[in-house]
């Protein structure tokens, strides 16, 4: 059948659209609305039903794409750092270890810093964690001491993390969300570098 393959893909992006904005559907229901459009393409298939086929296998690919990228939404959201975190979010600062994503980018506030955390400690010692985090670092002495902040080193902060911003607003856009595809779980502040801050392969103040 010709353009079958656009078909589909249309059919996935569909499919992968609904799941970004929805939560993830029970196991139970995934396997049904899995299960019953397979067995009709099937069906058609072996009694020649081409354009039933057809319609049972953009159903199943869609909702194919529609459960991964639920999935995948959901895992984002509930990142290892951000469930560990969550009890002291906002209120007391939690010491994070993790190496830069990006260069560091100066703002008129400061500086932000795009971290993939991989240690934390909330008073019991260093533990191993997983999620991404973007804290502005404020009180810089002297801007050159932001450009030894590249990519790829390894940081140690103390700082106080917060949830993205989320409107319920119709119109307005979900910040949570969208951080939360680009990998980022929450958000903070160090407030400033002269107390508790570490910069290079070799943790040691500067």
């Amino acid at each position: 059948m010709r353009h079958l393959a656009s078909v589909l893909a249309v059919a996935l992006t569909g499919g992968i659209a609904c799941g970004v904005t929805t939560a993830p559907l029970p196991r139970l229901v995934v396997l049904i609305a899995l299960s019953g459009p397979w067995a009709v393409a099937l069906l058609a298939y072996r009694r020649g039903h081409v354009w039933l086929q057809l319609a049972a296998s953009c159903v199943l690919v869609a909702v194919a794409g529609w459960t991964l990228a639920a999935q995948a939404n959901d895992r984002a959201l509930r990142s290892p750092l951000r469930a560990a975190v969550e009890p002291h979010i906002g209120q007391e600062p939690v010491v994070v270890e993790g190496r830069l994503r990006e260069d560091a980018a100066l703002s008129d506030g400061g500086v932000v810093l795009r971290v993939d955390v991989q240690r934390l400690n909330l008073g019991r010692g260093m533990q191993p964690t997983a999620g991404g985090i973007s804290v502005g670092v404020g009180g810089i002495p002297l801007p050159s001491h932001a450009i030894s902040w590249t990519a790829g080193r390894i940081i140690r902060a103390s700082a106080v993390l917060r949830r993205p911003a989320r409107y319920l607003n119709e119109g307005l856009p979900d910040q949570e969300r969208a951080l939360a595809r680009r990998g980022v779980a929450l958000v903070g502040t160090i407030k400033s570098v002269s107390t508790r801050w570490w910069c290079g392969t070799v943790l040691s103040p500067w």
